[in-house]
C-alpha cells in the first residue's frame, strides 16, 4: 500500500480511502480516553448527623458506576470511529481479482465453437459475432499481456492450451476457426482454461468465455473444481446471441427391419424435435440415393420445447431393388429456423443381393435327420434372400470363408490354427459366426481356439455336458428370451411360446471376468442356452445344445426357423455403420486379410467445398486386420477403399450431436446461482461487459450506511448518558435545630 492522499486500506471485502486521515483517526480515537482519564466523579457533600449509613451506599454502587462509564467510553470511541470511517468513502468489494482500467493481464479466451454457434441471427452467425469479440478482446482497451486462446470442438479443440505473447497469431487461429459438429462442456475446458491462466506470474488473472448462453453448454458448471478452488480468477462471459431458439432438427435417424437385402422391407425412423417457444409444424420428406421420395412426405405438430410433444418420430417405409452401397437423408422442408445445419440427418447402408452362408458340419454332415446340419440346411432353404451351402469339416477350404456374410458350425469337433485365425477374422470383419455345440465337441479345444483371454471370440468358455439325452429325464426348459434383443423382438408376445423348448443335455459355461458376452436365452436355473459377443461390427452367437435333436426338440419347434433366419439376415445389418459417428470420433475400419493394408479414405466435402483424401494403415491382431480413422471433423458420408489389385469399399457417416439442436438458452440470474461464491459477469457487449467490471472494481459506496448508524449510536449514547448522570444534591442553607440536637 502507497501512503497518500488517497491510500487504500482493505479489510476484507471492504476498502477505505485513508492517506492523511489515518492520524487524525487514531487522534479522534484517543480523544474519549484521554478526557475519561482526566475527568473524575466527585462524591457530594452531605451535612449529616452520622455518615455511617452514607458510606454503605456509596460502596454498594461505586462498582456498577464505574462500569456504566467504561460502557460509554467505548460507545463514544466507537462512534468516533464509524464518524472517521464514514468520512474515508467505504467501498465493499466482493469480487476480487478485478481491475478497472488497464493492468498487466493474463488472459484465456475460451471461444465456444459447437453447432449451436453457426445459427444465423440476422444477417451474420452467431459464431461471426463471436469472432470479433474475440478479437476486440484482443486487439481493445484492456488487453491482455499473456493469452491462452482454447476452442471447444473441432481440430482447433486438439491443441493444448498455452500462455503466448504473440496477440497476432491468436488473431489468425481466430480467423481460421470453424464451427464444430459437438456439443460443449465448459466443465473440462474451464478447468484447462483456469489452470493455464495460474501459470501466469501477470497480478491479474482473468477467463473470458464467449459463447451463446445455450444451456446445454453450461450444464453441470458448478461441479468444476477449477472454478470453486479459484474464487480469485474472475469469469467473464460474453453472451453473442439473442437468445432466439427458433429450430426445428432431425435429431436421429434408425434404420430397423429384418435384414437389409434386396427386396426386404426396411424401416427408416427419424426423431424430430422443436426447441421454440411456441408450436411449429414440420414437413418431413425422405430422400435415397439422390432422388426424393415424395409418396411418403409427412407433416406433424411439434409441440412448443420443452413440453412433450416438442420430440416425436416420423417412420418411413422403403425396399430396396439394387444391392450395393445406399445413401440417403432424412430432411425438414422450409424449416425456417435459426440453425440450417441440423434440419437434416445422413444414412448409409449396404443392401446385399443375397445372404451367403456356409453351413460347417462334423461327423454326420447334413443329408438326413440325423445329421448336425440336416435341420439347419432345411430352414435356411425357405427364404429366397439366402443362399446356404453345406461342408463338412475336411472339405473347408479356409480362402472361401471370407466371401460369406454368415458361417454356422453344428457339432464340429475342433478347429485347427489356420480355420481357427480364420474364424476369428471372419468375426473381426464384421460378419456372424453361429456355433451349435453337440457330443463330439472338444470343449478343450474351443476354448483355446477361440476363448483366448486377451480377444475371445466365444461368449463364454466351455465346459462339462449336463444332462442325460439318453434317458431325456429331467430335461432342462427354455425359460425366457430377452425380448428386447432383435432375434426376439416382436415375434411372439410372451414367453409361452419359447417355453416348449426342451434341452436334454447341453455344455456348461462360464463367463468372461472382464469381457463377458450377453446371454439371450436362459434354461431353468438360470443357465445359458443362447450367448452373443460383439466384435466391432462383427458377432458370434454360442448355442450350447446341438442343432438336431439328439440333446433337443429345439429344431422341431416353430421359433427355430424365424430365430435362425433371423441371425442370417442380421449379419448385413451392420455393415453399413448402425448409427452415426460423432465429432472426433476413432472410426475402426476392418478388412479381409493378415497384411497391412493401405485405405484411403475420403471425407465429404467442407464448407468451402473441399474434400482431401486421408490414407490410413491397417494394423493386423488378435483383433482382426483394421486401420483407425481420426478425421471425423465434417458431416456427412465419408467413403473408404483399399490400395491395390483386390478392391474393399465400405462407408460410415459423421454427423452431429443431438443436443445441440436445442437452443434454450440460460439467463444471467440462473448462471450466477449456480456458481454463487464465483465472481461471474455476464453482458451483451464488450461495453456492458467493461462497465460490469469497472464497478466491480471501484466497489459499492456504503459511507451512507456509516453515516445512518453514527446517528443511531449518537441517540443511544445521549440517551445512555442523561439516564445514568449524577443526581445534583441541595441540602437546606442550615441545619435544623432537631437534626444538630
Amino acid at each position: 500500500m502507497r501512503w497518500g492522499m488517497l491510500a487504500q486500506w482493505t479489510l476484507g471485502p471492504f476498502s477505505f480511502t485513508l492517506g492523511r486521515l489515518l492520524p487524525i483517526l487514531v487522534v479522534s480515537v484517543l480523544i474519549p480516553v484521554v478526557l475519561h482519564l482526566l475527568s473524575s466523579v466527585r462524591a457530594p457533600q452531605v451535612h449529616f448527623s452520622t455518615l455511617r449509613f452514607l458510606r454503605l451506599s456509596m460502596e454498594k454502587t461505586a462498582r456498577r458506576r464505574r462500569l456504566q462509564h467504561l460502557l460509554l467510553l467505548l460507545l463514544r470511541t466507537f462512534l468516533l470511529c464509524l464518524l472517521l470511517l464514514g468520512v474515508t468513502q467505504p467501498l465493499y468489494k466482493p469480487r476480487r481479482g478485478l481491475t478497472g482500467g488497464d493492468a498487466q493481464m493474463a488472459a484465456a479466451i475460451v471461444l465456444d465453437n459447437s453447432l449451436s454457434m453457426a445459427g444465423s441471427e440476422g444477417p451474420r452467425r452467431r459464431f461471426d459475432t463471436a469472432r470479433n469479440l474475440a478479437k476486440e478482446l484482443i486487439r481493445g482497451a484492456g488487453k491482455p499481456k499473456e493469452l491462452a486462446l482454447i476452442f471447444t470442438n473441432g481440430r482447433d479443440a486438439q491443441a493444448a492450451p498455452s500462455l503466448v505473447y504473440d496477440m497476432s497469431a491468436a488473431i489468425r487461429r481466430i480467423d481460421s476457426a470453424e464451427v464444430g459438429l459437438g456439443s460443449a462442456s465448459l466443465v473440462s475446458v474451464l478447468g484447462a482454461a483456469i489452470q493455464t491462466v495460474k501459470q501466469s506470474s501477470m497480478p491479474n488473472r482473468v477467463v473470458y468465455v464467449v459463447s451463446d448462453m445455450q444451456a446445454s453448454t453450461f450444464q453441470n458448471l458448478a461441479t468444476c473444481k477449477a472454478l470453486s478452488e479459484n474464487p480469485d480468477i474472475p469469469l467473464m462471459i460474453l453472451n453473442c446471441s439473442r437468445g432466439d431458439s427458433t429450430n426445428l432438427a432431425v435429431t436421429d435417424v434408425q434404420i430397423k427391419g429384418h435384414g437389409r437385402v434386396v427386396g426386404a422391407a426396411l424401416i427408416f425412423e427419424a426423431t424430430l424435435s422443436n426447441s421454440a417457444t411456441e408450436s411449429r409444424r414440420a414437413k418431413v420428406c425422405l430422400e435415397v440415393d439422390g432422388r426424393r421420395q415424395d409418396h411418403l412426405t409427412q407433416t406433424i405438430l411439434l409441440t412448443a420445447g420443452g413440453t412433450p410433444g416438442s420430440r416425436q418420430k416420423v417412420v418411413f417405409e422403403h425396399v430396396f431393388s439394387q444391392p450395393g452401397f445406399h445413401s440417403g437423408r432424412v430432411f425438414i422442408e422450409g424449416a425456417n429456423d435459426v440453425l440450417a445445419a441440423d434440419d437434416s440427418r445422413e444414412f448409409t447402408l449396404r443392401i446385399a443381393d443375397r445372404i451367403r452362408v456356409m453351413v460347417i458340419t462334423g461327423p454326420g454332415g447334413a443329408s438326413d435327420p440325423s445329421g448336425p446340419g440336416y435341420y439347419v440346411m432345411q430352414a435356411l432353404k425357405v427364404p429366397s434372400a439366402i443362399s446356404p451351402v453345406v461342408h463338412p469339416l475336411g472339405e473347408v477350404k479356409p480362402e472361401e470363408i471370407p466371401q460369406n456374410e454368415v458361417v454356422i458350425c453344428c457339432d464340429v469337433p475342433k478347429f485347427d490354427e489356420v480355420l481357427a485365425e480364420t474364424l476369428r477374422r471372419f468375426v473381426t470383419a464384421g460378419r456372424t459366426l453361429v456355433i451349435f455345440v453337440g457330443p463330439n465337441v472338444e470343449t478343450a479345444n474351443y476354448n483355446a481356439a477361440l476363448a483366448d483371454p486377451e480377444a475371445p471370440v466365444l461368449p463364454a468358455s466351455l465346459g462339462e455336458p449336463a444332462g442325460d439325452p439318453i434317458s431325456r429325464r429331467d430335461a432342462a426348459k427354455l425359460l425366457r428370451v430377452d425380448m428386447e434383443h432383435p432375434l426376439f423382438q416382436d415375434l411372439y408376445d410372451t414367453q409361452e411360446k419359447y417355453q416348449s423348448v426342451l434341452v436334454y443335455s447341453h455344455l456348461s459355461t462360464a463367463l468372461h471376468p472382464q469381457r463377458p458376452g450377453a446371454i439371450l436365452a436362459w434354461l431353468d436355473h438360470d443357465r445359458p442356452l443362447l450367448l452373443e459377443r460383439r466384435l466391432g461390427q462383427g458377432r458370434c452367437v454360442l448355442c450350447t445344445t446341438s442343432a438336431n435333436t439328439v440333446w433337443t426338440n429345439l429344431p422341431t419347434k416353430p421359433v427355430f426357423l424365424p430365430v435362425l433366419v433371423r441371425l442370417c439376415l442380421g449379419a448385413v445389418d451392420g455393415t453399413g455403420q448402425e448409427g452415426a459417428f460423432s465429432e472426433g470420433a476413432r472410426v475402426h475400419v476392418n478388412v479381409e486379410g493378415d497384411q497391412p493394408t493401405d485405405i484411403d479414405v475420403i471425407p465429404p466435402a467442407d464448407p468451402a467445398g473441399r474434400s482431401a483424401t486421408v490414407r490410413v494403415q491397417s494394423k493386423p491382431g488378435k483383433g482382426g486386420n483394421t486401420a483407425v480413422f481420426t478425421e471425423t471433423f465434417t458431416p456427412g458420408i465419408y467413403t473408404w477403399q483399399t490400395v491395390g489389385s483386390t478392391k474393399q469399399t465400405g462407408q460410415f457417416v459423421v454427423a452431429s450431436d443431438p443436443a445441440e439442436s436445442d437452443l434454450q438458452p440460460l439467463t444471467p440470474r440462473q448462471l450466477t446461482e449456480t456458481l454463487p461464491d464465483q465472481p461471474v459477469f455476464v453482458a451483451g457487449s464488450l461495453d456492458e461487459l467493461r462497465a460490469s467490471i469497472h464497478e466491480a472494481a471501484q466497489g459499492t459506496p456504503i459511507w451512507d450506511y456509516f453515516l445512518i448508524l453514527v446517528l443511531i449510536l449518537a441517540t443511544v449514547e445521549a440517551l445512555f448518558a442523561n439516564r445514568y448522570r449524577p443526581a445534583e444534591i441541595r441540602m437546606p442553607d442550615r441545619v435544623p435545630q432537631s437534626a444538630a440536637a
